[in-house]
């Protein structure tokens, strides 16, 4: 199994419109999958089952407090 699946490959220039904020919740949110979900999924998925373990880390990382602007919907 890869230990990181994901690709650092900015062929659309996208990290070029991200703001240093963007950049380092970004680079936070794929260490975490690397080391939290990427080890596990695997065996999660050939078991049915759903890691709820994940959850509490997800909300500690932030993941449910996502800020919208209030003209898309946002507080």
């Amino acid at each position: 199994m890869k230990s990181n699946t994901t690709s650092n490959h900015d062929y659309y220039a996208i990290d070029d419109l991200l703001s240093e904020e963007h950049l380092m919740v970004r680079d936070s949110v794929q260490k975490w999958v690397n080391e939290a979900v990427n080890p596990i999924i695997e065996d999660c998925a050939n078991d049915c089952r759903f890691p709820k373990e994940l959850v509490e880390q997800m909300g500690q990382l932030g993941a449910f407090g996502v800020d919208l602007p209030t003209e898309y919907g946002g507080g």
